[in-house]
């Protein structure tokens, strides 16, 4: 009889599948890895156009309803916390629309709601003792950071204009992760 030599043995084609996913096992994991960098990194873009879109927007807000809220929520707290609920605390229709509107972008099929998408507006004119409340308070880190690397322009502009200053954080969680927040920080100035 004669063997017939054609062909692969079963030994070699299981040689072959072990070699094969040796190889691809880890080629995929780095692809799925690529994958969810690229994920954060566009939700992080997008979370980055909103905050640019809402420093633009505040700007449009009446100065004299931002400087009634800080000034009534002296009592209790150094600062305001804005999200798309509390539009309402303006008393201008214009001002409660362009607050709504601020909260309600969406950015590549993308929006961010009341628990991932904050603005917080800190008078200028806090001692250090107000200063340290806020950063004991319950408000994000990254906003306690950016409202801790606060510099004093107060040499610059003189006392008698703090007054016409409020500070503003924006923050964004953009990803499920806690960590994947940005902030972005802006000056209103009363003209």
């Amino acid at each position: 009889m004669r063997l017939n030599d054609k062909g692969f043995s079963l030994i070699e084609i299981m040689a072959v599948l072990a070699i094969t996913t040796i190889i691809l096992v880890p080629l995929l994991s780095g692809l799925s890895d690529s994958y969810n960098a690229n994920q954060r990194a566009q939700h992080r873009s997008n979370a980055l156009s909103v905050a640019q879109g809402s420093i633009y927007a505040i700007d449009k807000i009446d100065f004299s309803e931002y400087r009634r809220e800080l000034n009534d929520s002296h009592g209790s707290l150094d600062y305001v916390e804005l999200d798309k609920n509390q539009c309402d605390v303006f008393q201008d229709e214009i001002n409660i629309g362009t607050c709504t509107n601020i909260f309600n972008q969406v950015w590549n099929s993308e929006q961010f709601d009341e628990n991932t998408f904050k603005i917080y507006l800190i008078d200028y004119r806090l001692t250090q003792d107000q200063y340290n409340n806020i950063t004991g308070s319950d408000i994000p880190q990254e906003v306690k950071d950016a409202i801790m690397d606060n510099t004093d322009i107060t040499d610059n502009i003189g006392e008698a204009n703090v007054e016409t200053l409020i500070r503003v954080v924006i923050w964004i969680q953009y990803y499920e992760n806690p960590d994947k927040a940005i902030t972005l920080e802006g000056m209103l100035v009363d003209e």
